[in-house]
């Protein structure tokens, strides 16, 4: 684990993570943050795999803001009846030619670009007991995810700008303490009721 802010930024870091001969030259697998994509909710009047992949972009084009050479999409089928129910992921070409380039001069290929949070999800709901109908919450130090599940599939994806920080910094406002006792109250869990208001309007 390499923090990017003490390495100078993402060209820094990844030139200091593959100084490790280990990783070089190896088949890579990268995340985007949630914030960087969009998700659709689509149904399709077909069950044909075949046709869902030829008609989906044209399904989704008048529910995006920028032209369908722009983006890639992802899907995945979430529901089979008399129709397809059809989660999508779309995301900036741009954005995954710069991600490419970036671990181009490193790895022998990018074989996967996932979105963050999911290989957890995924990895979850392969257990045995796991519920049938479930949210995950992947609160992050800035932003924070939320992964809907139903019968071991997901079903739709949230990403939220406020994280960790956000509940310390309000923790610390409402009772008056620096953010290192604010936050250490916070992990504990045992937060005095003015706090967990003040948490719960974040």
């Amino acid at each position: 684990r390499i923090e990017i802010h003490d390495a100078g930024g993402v060209p820094e870091a990844l030139a200091r993570l593959f100084a490790d001969q280990a990783f070089r030259g190896a088949v890579c697998v990268t995340t985007l943050s949630p914030g960087l994509l969009s998700f659709r909710n689509v149904r399709l009047p077909f069950r044909d795999d075949k046709r869902i992949g030829q008609t989906l972009a044209f399904a989704l084009e008048p529910l995006i803001q920028q032209p369908l050479d722009g983006v890639f999409i992802d899907y995945a089928v979430t529901g089979r009846a008399e129709s397809s129910e059809i989660f999508a992921a779309l995301v900036d070409r741009a954005l995954v030619g710069e991600r490419t380039a970036l671990l181009a001069p490193y790895v022998r290929d990018t074989a996967v670009i996932d979105i963050d949070a999911v290989p957890l999800a995924s990895r979850l709901m392969q257990k045995p007991g796991f519920p049938a109908c479930a949210l995950l919450l992947d609160i992050g130090v800035r932003d924070a995810t939320a992964i809907f599940a139903g019968k071991g599939r997901i079903l739709h994806i949230r990403h939220f700008r406020f994280g960790g920080d956000t509940a310390t910094a309000a923790i610390a406002e409402v009772l008056r303490i620096d953010s290192t006792a604010a936050e250490a109250m916070k992990q504990s869990g045992e937060l005095p009721e003015a706090a967990e208001e003040a948490v719960r309007e974040v």
